[in-house]
C-alpha cells in the first residue's frame, strides 16, 4: 500500500511504501529538512509534527 505525506510549509507531497516507516523517516529519505536532535526518539521534541489531516491513518504512539 502506497502511503502520501504532504508537507504544508513546503508545499510537497511524497509516497511512501514502507508502512513502518515514521514521518522522520519519510522526510530523511526524501532529502526534506526536519530537525532530529535526540535521532528521532521523540525524547527532545525536535521532531514533532502536526498533523493537520488523516489522524486515522497513523499508527499509536510507541
Amino acid at each position: 500500500m502506497c502511503h502520501k505525506v504532504t508537507y504544508a510549509g513546503i508545499n510537497q507531497e511524497v509516497s511512501n511504501d514502507d508502512a513502518f516507516n515514521t514521518l522522520l523517516d519519510v522526510s530523511i529519505e526524501n532529502q526534506i529538512p526536519h530537525l532530529h536532535e535526540c535521532g528521532g526518539q521523540g525524547n527532545c521534541t525536535t521532531c514533532r509534527v502536526r498533523v493537520i489531516n488523516g489522524m486515522q491513518n497513523l499508527t499509536s504512539k510507541t
